[in-house]
């Protein structure tokens, strides 16, 4: 069996008569989110969620417990920690976030972003109008720090030079707990396989979703700008900093050939995240030179180019990135030359397999093909332009509609997710979800069933798809279950319209197919104006989603660049949708109005003592106060709450009741608060009770 990795130790289960394997990956306490996509598996399957379940999401109860405004639009998924949902955004801002009422814990400010409209590109920007933190961060429970990486133009509140021509990346390590920076480090310098080239953080978009992995973060880079100008020649890198002695170690997909430099091969994978098992990285490279036909995967080390890639780097005891593996399409060079990258999308390590391959990769690319690779042996390149040397690839794909060019208009970006249950008869039920749309067009969810029956041919089939068609920058599904059995199970997706996010939702749908292959939608939600390619965080029996900002229209003029950068400013607003960003928590809303016991201890006949009386709203929702059964002697209350007032969650209230005893001798009373959320009737109780003590 392999090294477990670091938050996806994988344990084998073979089951007596079964054609397959299935994988399952461990998960954090609590279902507590700590990366994107769940675990570094990326296969976005959070085996925890028994409240998440088909019934719960259609309940009336189930709906929207906060929407919380920050600082900058959200385009990296939201972790869960405990508690709180920590969030960052492309005005650099982090945020920690109670997860009951949605009320900022803390929030610091790592720098001032950078003005996107800067590098000039004929291509509009994806985010605008500043870059910060596009990547989702990921988190340390053993030393309870978060990590994220951060595109500066200066130092926090600084507006300055937000269009200045050197913007840094760092990468920074900040206390979960207060927010406090504990250290930071700049990416920067010169890659271990190339000595000509620069890192220059002007032309890198930081997009994947962070890696932790055996005591280091890793981040990839892809293109700020790929509109081909000869002042946006980037490369593909991937970046790693030690967490103890952060020291730092680059690494290029394209090293310098003098004959023919090699540019692009950008590791973006629409932000999903990089991938590791054992003491190796695997990621997707973009558009680019890639390796010559008919190259062994095992000769990796030997190439100058690995761009259209699907690759393996070994972690060396050094901390230094070695390729050791790589799989590229028969056709590569034809897709660079249209554009049709295969790292568009990224891949996933199944949670399921066959005995003859029981580690199965799958991922996509911008044509809508679909690979599974071996994780022991990738492949290589095809000596034939015509041919592919992955376990399976499907070919025509699966979810192309055969009048469409290419099928890019049905490529993937983002990722797929996988899910390992036990279905109605009792069977293994192994199911992939596919959705993937290009520029301009709409295409339904797919899903996927994998059937290992041939242990040296698995293969996949298309057997269902949603009604709703997702637009282009629709995000990538995840999956909720109890565990296993495949009932239980939901598929969460962002839906947008196109490519702008107008009007998004966050969708929820059945797992399983019905008899026609239809995947019912259970539940819809609005969220704004979606961000690109957003991956929702499950946890605890919640879902958590960033948006860009909430549609509003804004309010500070016409020209986007000039929002500010912080709440200070004094042009801000609380419409001003290109500056504000949103974050969403969905769950079912619970009404906890709390409040202890009242006890008043001896008081002398005839006296009057005092106590005072606190009511907390511990719930998610919230109640107003409908009726209220008052005190009898010998207490009494002063002037208590009005009727039809409104507890906020996290909300309280306080009033004073009295005790009066005329007689010596125990005494009990009940205060009763009765309140609505809207849905249903609560009773809230206070008891009261003191003694009375004969005069002497």
């Amino acid at each position: 069996m392999r090294a477990a990795p670091t938050l996806a130790a994988v344990a084998l289960a073979l089951a007596s008569g079964l054609a397959g394997v299935q994988l399952a990956a461990a998960r954090p306490a609590r279902a507590d989110e700590y990366t994107i996509s769940q675990n570094v598996s990326r296969d976005g399957w959070d085996s925890k969620e028994p409240a998440l379940s088909p019934a719960a999401v259609r309940s009336k109860r189930f709906g929207r417990i906060f929407d919380t405004k920050v600082n900058g639009q959200v385009f990296a998924q939201p972790l869960v920690v405990g508690n709180n949902v920590l969030v960052a955004t492309e005005d650099d801002y982090v945020y920690s976030i109670n997860r009951n009422s949605g009320k900022v814990n803390w929030s610091r400010q790592l720098g001032s972003p950078y003005a996107s409209a800067t590098e000039d590109c004929a291509q509009t920007p994806v985010v605008l109008p500043y870059i910060g933190v596009t990547s989702a961060p990921v988190y340390d429970p053993t030393t309870g720090t978060l990590y994220v990486s951060g595109m500066l133009s200066g130092p926090p509140g600084d507006d300055s030079d937000l269009s200045t021509p050197d913007p840094k990346y760092y990468l920074f390590a900040i206390n979960e707990k207060t927010g406090a920076i504990k250290w930071k480090r700049q990416i920067k310098g010169k890659p271990t396989d190339n000595s000509i080239v620069t890192f220059q953080a002007s032309l890198q978009m930081q997009r994947t979703g962070l890696l932790l992995h055996d005591g280091s973060v890793y981040l990839g880079f892809g293109a700020l700008c790929a509109d081909g100008s000869a002042a946006h020649q980037y490369r593909g890198f991937i970046a790693g900093v030690n967490t103890r002695t952060r020291s730092e170690t680059l690494w290029t997909d394209e090293a310098y050939n003098p004959a023919a430099p090699g540019v692009y091969g950008g590791i973006w994978q629409g932000g999903g995240g990089l991938l590791a098992v054992g003491n190796s990285l695997y990621f997707a490279t973009a558009n680019g030179n890639a390796p010559p036909l008919g190259t062994p995967g095992k000769d990796a080390a030997q190439q100058v180019y690995l761009g259209q890639s699907m690759v393996q780097l070994k972690i060396e005891k050094n901390g230094s990135l070695q390729p050791a593996d790589f799989f590229s399409p028969g056709d590569a060079d034809r897709m660079t030359a249209l554009d049709h990258d295969f790292g568009s999308g990224g891949p996933i390590l199944l949670p399921f397999g066959t005995k003859r391959f029981p580690h199965l990769f799958l991922t996509a690319d911008k044509e809508a093909r679909i690979y599974l690779l071996n994780e022991y042996n990738l492949g290589g390149r095809s000596s034939s332009p015509y041919k592919s040397t992955a376990v399976w690839t499907s070919s025509p794909s699966l979810v192309n509609d055969p009048s469409a060019e290419e099928g890019v208009e049905h490529g993937l970006w983002g990722h797929m997710a996988a899910f390992a249950g036990i279905g109605p008869a009792g069977k293994h039920l192994d199911l992939v979800y596919y959705e993937g749309t290009g520029w301009g067009s709409t295409d339904n969810m797919y899903v996927l069933e994998f059937d290992g029956a041939r242990p040296a041919k698995p293969v996949l089939k298309n057997i269902g798809a949603t009604p709703q068609s997702f637009g282009f920058s629709s995000g990538s599904p995840v999956i909720t279950s109890d565990g296993r059995k495949a009932t239980s199970a939901v598929v969460w997706e962002v839906q947008t319209v196109d490519d702008s996010g107008t009007d998004g939702t966050l969708d929820a749908f059945y797992a399983l197919p019905t008899a026609k292959g239809v995947l019912k939608e259970l539940w819809s939600a609005p969220i704004g104006d979606a961000s690109q390619f957003t991956v929702p965080a499950t946890s605890d029996g919640r879902v958590y989603v960033g948006a860009r900002n909430d549609g509003t229209p804004p309010t500070t003029g016409s020209n986007a660049t000039a929002c500010p950068t912080d709440f200070q400013a004094g042009s801000y607003t609380k419409t001003d949708s290109p500056c504000v960003g949103e974050v969403y928590g969905f769950g079912i809303r619970s009404a906890r109005l709390t409040g202890s016991t009242v006890r008043f201890g001896p008081v002398p006949v005839g006296t009057t003592a005092t106590r005072t009386v606190t009511l907390t709203n511990t719930g998610d929702t919230a109640v107003t106060i409908t009726k209220i059964l008052g005190l009898r002697a010998p207490f009494a209350s002063l002037a208590g709450p009005a009727l039809h007032r409104s507890i906020a969650p996290g909300g309280s209230l306080t009033f004073r009741v009295t005790f009066t005893p005329q007689a010596g001798g125990r005494s009990f009373g009940r205060y009763v608060v009765i309140t609505t959320d809207g849905l249903s009737g609560h009773r809230t109780t206070v008891v009261v009770h003191g003694l009375g003590r004969q005069r002497t």
